[in-house]
């Protein structure tokens, strides 16, 4: 229904001026106002095709629309030259009525002599825009036509004064004092430690220290930094695991006037490089290895003290901070963000805006010194920031939980019940997985009161349900980036105006304005660029003056040499009652889970193979995913004479890329569609189909009923459909579980026994059905599996667990040709040798085995799990053989008497409580599943030997199944029986972060009593059953690179 129409309020002056105007440049009124009535239409909603429809009365219709065409880049004049032709059409009645089909209706009375102009509202296209309001914004928009030069349509004002007084000022209006005697982040900290030391500050899985022990911690690695040459201005690498000794040192570099800029060890070494040299680093103080993407700087090492090895009980009456004069205006940390440009962007955070960001955060999520915040985003971030320091700026505790019990959501609920955590800063994704897993959260998360909700939009439904299942809790909608504060919302408040929970207004100290391309504040209701200024931005850019010119640019509201406002390149439009409602992404940045990708960046990248002609990379969502993006697709058109599959490129891109960054699939094209314009029309982009997310290659059918029958047990074991005959079960997900399960399947339907290492010859279902046609020599059973015999390195020799060592030959896909990789089975799984029964001749036979490819060493030995004590052994004798010994590797692999417990009942609960606490992580469903699995795993372990044992006495074939379970279960034995010696040489132990709970804490892993030489110490996120797996064995592959010489 149409509105009252509400009439432009010019003043004689502003008439007479319309007039002037009209007559210099030799245009009628209605040509000049209709114009005007459509660049504000532009305005409004962007639409770059306009269709205006003149009549001679309100109740006549003119059925040939005109249509008017517009961009940013129009210039007035040249918009008026298109009405010449309809305002000279539309001209003779006494009252016009310019229908549009943006929502707005121009009224034209009597264009001769007492002229008038009114606006009528005939549609909701706009909801918060009135025809009052519009007439508003066609007055001053007419007023800066006539008062300049030609400009472009959207160079023009159009705020009134009182819009201008509301939006700029009025809701900016956010000055809030900030303490002048603790002017640097270390100083803030300091004064807590004064006022409470034996409050924890840091918590860990098996540590925590008090603020006391934490400051103590700081001052000492502040003189050790200093004595090793850090002065202030200068850039500090700290490459480490969250932990006491990061948050230590970070404090330590900022009390000698420096900046720290955090290493995630988890993300690719190419990435790292490139970092260190553009932040030109010269210190690393580092708690892990030296990553090989060291080699080619000249960085100098600097171990951190070990927190654990001595005692940090600090006078908090003494100030100990070392005497280098810091300014709030100085650098404090950088973070790296993504970059269009295709490298990481540095930014420079000082002291002043992350003092300010806290106070921010303070006034809306306040925290006590029994309040408890969980840190567990990834340290290359600036939510990593607020969970470390934050809470040491009011005396509460920073609780660390590791990158693996944030991917396991039930997992993380069980530590955030157990810790007490009061506050959380998470993505809705993770949120949503929290409240559908987790019966009775609000009993279990009745200390979890403050929900700080960040990274990808919030939509409404979750909020609702969030504040069903958790009344007590609040849920803080919070937009911020990393180059500074923003804007938060209290999702418990009414917020009438929008369908999704707004991202509020203005934090304290920062101001937000809403400008179109040519920095022109929107109105209520229009969409606009977010821009933010005040105490909460960053400096800058690292190195990058010119993007630091673009993006950081002066603040046209507020002047003053240091005012500036960050262009986020972020969307939103202003809510009626001062809130922000988000609209997405202005260019080609988006979040995938949560994190921030610019797919220029990416395509950059993919740009490196040379496959690769050209690239378009798009976000897309999946149609299970209920919001934002969850994955990258990628479109190529490949260079003449490339076949590569989008496997191989995303292969490539593992290294150079994280995780979330790579395309899930990778679409070849032969041309892309392109627009008028000759740019590549990403709308008219095929979309992906459900079964290319799961495979992009060419599906070869079966040739032969062999292959036939062979393809329906891959598609049924593995649950993929369709499959290629020449696809290999490695790539297709294929473990060591669903191997036997192929080849019991194959033996059923064949009567053929094949070894379990068939499989390493005959990876895919063409090559499997040579064999069983006796096309290809099947080979001789060994214990020896040659994995990967390429290479010029020395063989990494990799003894099995429970008896396959299928699970090595991701390792050596990682490692890379370069390096040749030795499984080494166990005796007894082809069904026709006799398992061995002690761990010194397992040792031994695999020890001969090996001789046969390495005569002499030097040997890499490493092994999984039950694998340790094998290789343990093995170098054991091999050192006694006087053959050198260079590497021993054990991957989560204590000694045979590890983990030890307080009490001997503790270790029979802590089996009872990992099934417990693996059934109170599951459904109902999952439960039953569960226990199912684990009662036939009991009854196998338990009858399958008798079994075995039967079917061996009557010279019978043993199945796959049970042969498995026979030889594991003499494995074990055997390592129950071993007695270890002394070992003289060096190992290294790769110790999953979360081990067994109630334990004692070992960080040897019961290697220490038994070995005489170094032992380094190297910490994976995760725990014992995600060593072998995904990111984790990629962190574990690049120290082993590093230690295989």
């Amino acid at each position: 229904m149409a509105s009252i129409p509400s009439t432009l309020r010019l003043t004689d002056l502003e008439k007479s001026a319309i007039v002037r105007y009209c007559q210099t440049n030799s245009i009628s009124l209605m040509q000049l106002l209709v114009a005007a009535f459509s660049a504000l239409l532009y305005r409004y909603t962007g639409n770059e095709n306009i269709a205006l429809t003149g009549c001679g009365t309100a109740e006549q219709t003119d059925e040939k629309p005109t249509i008017i065409s517009l961009s940013d880049d129009t210039l007035f004049s040249g918009l008026l030259d298109q009405f010449r032709p309809f305002a000279e059409a539309n001209s003779t009645a006494m009252e016009q009525v310019i229908h549009s089909d943006q929502g707005f209706d121009l009224i034209l009375h009597d264009l001769t002599k007492n002229w008038s102009v009114g606006i009528q509202k005939t549609a909701g296209i706009n909801p918060f825009i009135t025809a009052d309001e519009a007439a508003g914004h066609l007055s001053v928009l007419l007023q800066g036509i006539t008062s300049t030069e030609s400009l472009s349509v959207i160079r023009y004002p159009l705020l009134t004064h009182d819009e201008w007084d509301k939006i700029i000022h009025q809701w900016n209006n956010t000055e809030s004092a900030l303490p002048e005697s603790e002017t640097t982040i270390h100083q803030h900290i300091a004064r807590q430690v004064h006022l409470t030391p034996d409050n924890t500050a840091i918590q860990e899985e098996y540590r925590k220290a008090t603020y006391r022990e934490l400051w103590g911690y700081a001052c000492r690695m502040a003189e050790k930094l200093k004595l090793e040459g850090i002065t202030s201005g200068q850039i500090i690498g700290l490459n480490f695991e969250s932990s006491i000794e990061m948050i230590g040192s970070m404090l330590a570099v900022m009390m000698n006037g420096a900046a720290f800029v955090l290493l995630d060890p988890a993300q690719p070494d190419a990435r790292t490089n490139l970092i260190l040299k553009e932040a030109d680093v010269r210190f690393l103080v580092s708690g892990q290895i030296k990553p090989s993407s060291l080699r080619d700087q000249e960085i100098k090492i600097i171990e951190p003290i070990d927190f654990s090895s001595e005692s940090f009980n600090h006078d908090p009456d003494q100030n100990q901070i070392p005497e280098n004069p810091v300014s709030p205006a100085d650098i404090c940390f950088i973070l790296f963000t993504s970059g269009s440009t295709g490298k990481p962007k540095g930014v420079l955070h000082t002291h002043r805006n992350i003092i300010n960001r806290f106070y921010s955060l303070m006034g809306n999520v306040p925290m006590t010194e029994t309040d408890v915040f969980v840190q567990s985003s990834p340290l290359s971030s600036i939510d990593a920031i607020d969970e470390i320091l934050f809470p040491l700026f009011w005396g509460a505790s920073t609780s660390i939980v590791s990158g693996g019990a944030v991917k396991d959501p039930r997992l993380l609920v069980q530590i955030l019940e157990k810790r007490a955590v009061t506050h959380i800063l998470l993505v809705p994704s993770l949120l949503r997985m929290i409240l559908e897993i987790t019966e009775d959260v609000e009993t279990r998360l009745k200390r979890l009161t403050n929900w700080i909700i960040g990274g990808e939009m919030l939509e409404e439904a979750l909020s609702q349900e969030f504040h069903r299942q958790l009344p007590h809790a609040r849920l803080i909608n919070y937009y911020g980036l990393t180059e500074g504060d923003g804007t938060l919302f209290d999702t418990g408040k009414a917020h009438p105006f929008s369908s999704n929970p707004p991202i509020g207004r203005a934090a304290p100290n920062v101001r937000v304005y809403l400008l179109n391309s040519a920095l022109q504040p929107v109105p209520v209701g229009v969409i606009g660029e977010i821009c933010i200024g005040g105490n909460g931005i960053a400096r800058g850019y690292l190195n990058l003056p010119e993007i630091n010119a673009q993006r950081f640019i002066d603040d046209l509201f507020v002047p003053g040499d240091n005012n500036k406002l960050f262009r986020t390149g972020d969307l939103g439009r202003y809510l009626p009652d001062g809130n922000i409602e988000y609209m997405g992404r202005k260019d080609f940045q988006v979040k995938i889970r949560g994190f921030r990708v610019e797919l220029q960046e990416v395509e950059g990248e993919i740009r490196q193979h040379p496959a690769v002609k050209e690239v378009v990379v798009v976000p897309y969502k999946s149609p299970n995913q209920q919001t934002g993006f969850d994955r990258l697709v990628a479109y190529i058109v490949r260079q003449s004479g490339h076949t590569e599959s989008g496997k191989e490129i995303r292969d490539f891109l593992e290294s150079r890329l994280p995780e979330y960054a790579i395309p899930a699939f990778i679409i070849p094209m032969e041309a892309f569609p392109l627009n008028p314009n000759g740019k590549v029309d990403r709308k008219q982009l095929p979309e992906p189909q459900i079964e290319q997310i799961q495979k992009d290659t060419v599906i070869i059918p079966p040739k032969d009923q062999t292959e036939e029958k062979l393809l329906k047990i891959w598609e049924e074991i593995l649950g993929i459909h369709p499959i290629s005959t020449n696809d290999s079960v490695f790539d297709l997900g294929g473990d060591s579980l669903s191997v036997i399960c192929i080849l019991v399947q194959v033996e059923s339907e064949f009567g053929r026994d094949l070894p379990i290492d068939i499989i390493f010859q005959a990876d895919t279902v063409a090559k499997l059905a040579e064999i069983l046609r006796g096309e290809k020599t099947q080979g001789t059973w060994s214990s020896l599996v040659p994995i990967q015999v390429k290479g010029t390195k020395h063989p990494l020799y990799c003894v099995h667990a429970d008896g396959g060592v299928l699970i090595y030959r991701s390792i050596a896909k990682l490692l890379g040709e370069d390096y040749p990789v030795y499984g080494l089975q166990a005796q007894g799984l082809d069904g026709k040798t006799e398992p061995l029964g002690s761990v010194e001749e397992i040792a031994g036979h695999y020890i001969t085995e090996m001789r046969t490819v390495q005569p002499h060493g030097p040997y890499h030995l490493c092994g999984f799990s039950l694998g340790g004590a094998f290789i343990y052994e093995m170098a054991r004798q091999l050192r006694e053989a006087g053959e050198e010994v260079r590497l021993v590797a054990f991957f989560d692999a204590g000694s045979p008497d590890y983990p030890k417990f307080p009490r001997q009942s503790a270790k029979i609960w802590h089996k009872i409580s990992v099934h417990l606490i693996s059934l109170g992580l599951k459904n109902m469903r999952e439960k039953f599943v569960y226990f199912s699995h684990r009662t036939k795993d009991r009854l196998q372990v338990t009858f399958f030997p008798i079994i075995g044992a039967v079917m061996q006495k009557l010279n019978m074939t043993m199945p796959h199944s049970v042969r498995y379970i026979v030889v594991r279960q003499t494995l074990l034995d055997a390592v129950d029986r071993y007695h270890l010696k002394g070992y003289s040489g060096d190992i290294v132990v790769f110790k999953a972060k979360l081990q067994p709970e109630g334990c004692i804490p070992d960080p040897t892993m019961g290697w220490g009593k038994y070995v005489t030489g170094d032992i380094k110490i190297i910490e994976i996120e995760g725990n014992h059953n995600t060593m072998m797996k995904d990111r984790y064995l990629n962190m574990v592959v690049d120290k082993l690179r590093e230690l295989i010489l």
